[in-house]
């Protein structure tokens, strides 16, 4: 009885062990944001009807933004775009889908509150394939703050949206290919403040323990599709199958963490999660339950395996193709001099190109750059894409940068 009894508490202990969770540490920062949770405003998920049901508008979709739809005239309507609280960056994102039984030309005209236009309007027949509106059918005014864009509804359906609208469905469809491969598992390491799940792809081949990790980052903020591109298209390189992958997947481990804010995502926010904060000023703080949680994982992850992480990669987008680095490297040999190199292999695996670079923060900010460098010691960099970046030179630039980080980690 004893004997079963001592059985017992030893496979009670050591549940309790592999289930243990390390947290990561408070960091200070230099200003340090109030991140608490202030409150947003939901928009209304409804049909806008004109012309006896002729003319539909609909924000029935994740990822929709519409907060408002008015006629003005037989062929023009008033739409209406806020954010979801203030203040916020001047990212007004909208999405909205159309339905019309005619082929006339329509007149949208776009207003935002306290924003300006950023991003040219895309068009598209089925939600996947897209095109940008041309220039000519697209005029700004009232300091840029009204958008008309003129459209000619090539069939009875058409999706409007500011970038392409890669919601949460289609982040989980794409984990889902992706643990289709050899070397990758897909799965939750936590949920949101609204209980949407929090996706990573762990990939490695072979044992874990002690292998240093690369960390991959995307989404904190929802309009920055052209940084999840990107991402895609590193993340793609690194699973393909060949010498080079292999090697580097014998050597190091990867941690992918595609969605970093799905309420925002699925909600058409401008910016912030459900929470009404911009998340990427929540790291060191941890107010937001998907800072904390992503936080906690990595350092246990990194923990558990006896592991060290080397570089943490965060895909965002901004006006233009840009990195944003630390002023200065962790004090570890091992990686010692990977930035530049890095930046100095991309520019020459791409003819023509010149990379910028902006080194900041001698104190750290709240953001993931600064983090990776202060809880881990490791290399942080904010990989930017413009919006408006073509997009094949988008996966040229994932592709050829994944390929260069792979290379110099093998070599040292």
């Amino acid at each position: 009885m004893v004997r079963q009894i001592c059985y017992c508490l030893f496979f009670i202990l050591l549940s309790g062990c592999s289930l243990w969770k390390y947290q990561a540490d408070y960091v200070e920062t230099n200003p340090r944001v109030d991140t608490k949770s202030r409150l947003i405003d939901y928009q209304d998920k409804k049909v806008y009807s004109f012309n006896n049901g002729e003319l539909k508008f609909d924000n029935l979709f994740d990822g929709a933004r519409l907060n408002n739809c008015i006629q003005l005239n037989d062929s023009t309507f008033e739409i209406a775009i806020s954010p979801e609280n203030e203040p916020i960056n001047s990212s007004p994102w909208y999405a909205f889908r159309m339905i019309s039984q005619s082929r006339d030309n329509i007149w949208l005209r776009m207003t935002y509150k306290n924003a300006k236009h950023r991003y040219h309007p895309k068009i598209s027949n089925d939600g996947e394939n897209w095109q940008v509106v041309s220039n000519d059918r697209v005029t700004l005014s009232n300091h840029d703050s009204i958008a008309i864009f003129k459209i000619t509804p090539e069939s009875d359906t058409s999706w409007l949206a500011a970038q392409e609208i890669i919601n949460t469905e289609k982040v989980r469809l794409w984990c889902s290919q992706q643990a289709d491969k050899k070397n990758i598992k897909y799965k939750e390491y936590g949920k949101s403040k609204l209980g949407r799940p929090l996706p990573v792809l762990d990939i490695c081949s072979g044992k874990k323990r002690g292998k240093p990790i690369v960390v991959i980052l995307s989404r904190q903020h929802p309009p920055e599709v052209t940084g999840f591109f990107a991402m895609q298209a590193f993340v793609e390189t690194i699973t393909e199958t060949n010498a080079l992958t292999d090697k580097f997947l014998e050597q190091y481990r990867v941690l992918v963490f595609p969605l970093l804010n799905p309420d925002g995502v699925d909600l058409g926010h401008w910016r912030h999660n459900a929470g009404g904060v911009d998340l990427n000023r929540d790291w060191g703080n941890y107010k937001q339950a998907e800072i904390r949680q992503i936080a906690d994982y990595i350092v246990t992850m990194a923990k558990r395996a006896g592991s060290e992480v080397l570089v943490g990669f965060d895909f965002h987008s901004t006006y233009r193709d840009i990195y944003y680095t630390n002023s200065t490297e962790p004090n570890n040999d091992k990686i010692a001099g990977f930035k530049d190199l890095w930046l100095s292999s991309i520019e020459k695996g791409i003819e023509g190109y010149k990379v910028k670079e902006k080194a900041s923060g001698t104190k750290p900010v709240a953001v993931s750059k600064s983090w990776f460098h202060e809880q881990l010691q490791a290399v942080g960099i904010t990989y930017e894409i413009g919006d408006n970046t073509p997009r094949d030179f988008i996966k040229t630039k994932g592709r050829i940068s994944a390929q260069a980080m792979m290379e110099i980690l093998i070599m040292l």
